[in-house]
């Protein structure tokens, strides 16, 4: 009896203290842990270069999908950038996900580099690009931007198509429960995807979400004019409850599945994607030297 006492008592520490130190760890974390900083340089100046023109500060904040490969999933991205701007990579971990607490944690970033530069004496243009469930971060606080560029948003539940929700409402309580019936081990990296090995916390989490967030009635918030592209034969996303919830966004179709960053075919059409949406007539490929720095 002692000893089974004893056994449920370890497991119930377990449990208890893993939660209390999830939840610790989602608020409190620092910038160097949530964003991955990179300045570009570029070496030379490009004449007619807009930014140089009226010496404006360009910030890219992006927000990635499922999983955590902040980096590899906007690797798209790099000809369309413009010179000599900074990149925020908004990076997740094993340790669990919270939409809400990383909206908060975006908002406080692009306020504190806001007014960083504007004390500077510079201009500031602040982009956000999201792809899949990271638009529930960047979604609430759209106006803060300049410009929204959404990829398949993964906003809320009802932007899943039915197939989706279904098997998302069926493993959501079974992946909760587990998550918190493991523990600390829990947090522990086990499942392999693609470049990387991920928790069961960060998945239980991702998943949670993508059951539970519902769509806002604001009509404010479905009338921004943000950009949205759609794959035209998305396996995942009901496009047309998308185009339905924001009927003023600019939207583009790709002719392809929803993709994967790791698939060269699919990073060539979101990049052009993406070109039509930032109104660029070309991609950028520099002639002269340039490189990255990450900043911490």
């Amino acid at each position: 009896m002692t000893i089974k006492l004893l056994i449920m008592v370890i497991l119930s520490l377990n449990v208890a203290t893993a939660a209390i130190y999830k939840f610790y760890r989602l608020l409190s974390q620092n910038d160097n842990e949530r964003f991955i900083h990179v300045k570009q340089f570029v070496y030379r100046s490009i004449k007619n270069e807009a930014t140089e023109k009226d010496n404006t500060v360009t910030n890219y904040f992006l927000a990635h999908g499922f999983l955590n490969e902040p980096i590899l999933s906007f690797v798209f991205l790099d000809k369309l950038l413009k010179p000599n701007c900074h990149l925020y990579y908004m990076q997740y971990d094993n340790f669990g996900y919270d939409a809400e607490a990383y909206t908060n944690q975006l908002f406080d970033k692009v306020s504190r580099v806001t007014k960083e530069i504007t004390a500077a004496g510079k201009k500031v243009e602040n982009i956000a690009v999201s792809i899949s469930l990271g638009d529930q971060i960047v979604a609430p606080i759209e106006e803060t931007f300049d410009q929204v560029i959404a990829i398949n948003p993964c906003t809320y539940n009802s932007f899943l198509n039915r197939k989706y929700r279904t098997i998302i409402a069926f493993c959501t309580p079974f992946l909760f429960v587990l998550e918190y019936a493991l523990g600390w081990l829990s947090f522990v990296p086990v499942i392999a995807s693609d470049h990387n090995y991920y928790s069961i916390a960060l998945i239980a989490d991702q998943i949670y979400d993508m059951k539970h967030l519902k769509p806002s009635e604001s009509i404010r918030l479905k009338n921004q004019p943000r950009k949205i592209l759609l794959s035209r034969f998305d396996q995942f996303l009901d496009n047309q409850a998308i185009e339905n919830y924001y009927p003023q966004a600019d939207i583009q179709y790709i002719n392809c599945k929803h993709g994967t960053m790791s698939d060269p075919n699919d990073s060539q059409l979101y990049m052009q994607g993406v070109q039509k949406l930032f109104g660029q007539s070309k991609v950028t490929d520099y002639p002269y030297p340039w490189e990255r720095k990450v900043i911490r």
